[in-house]
């Protein structure tokens, strides 16, 4: 990570402890010049477990499952 000037990434899950986890977030840091620029990415609702959702994460839809309606 050091070649491409990252030194820090933190990741956590979001949720209520114990009872739901619906959310998976990175914050990656990159040095600049002034400091650091931060890229984030969230995958919403990738630990939701439902019987609407299936397996493969389309709820019936085609390219448009929990994480595909939100990529576009």
């Amino acid at each position: 990570m050091k070649e491409n000037r990252i030194p820090l990434i933190v990741c956590s899950r979001v949720g209520l402890k114990g009872l739901v986890m619906h959310t998976e977030m990175a914050h990656i840091f990159r040095q600049a010049k002034d400091g650091f620029f931060m890229f984030s990415r969230f995958w919403l609702g990738e630990r939701l477990k439902s019987g609407i959702i299936k397996k493969d994460g389309h709820d019936g839809i085609p390219g448009q499952g929990f994480g595909g309606a939100l990529l576009h």
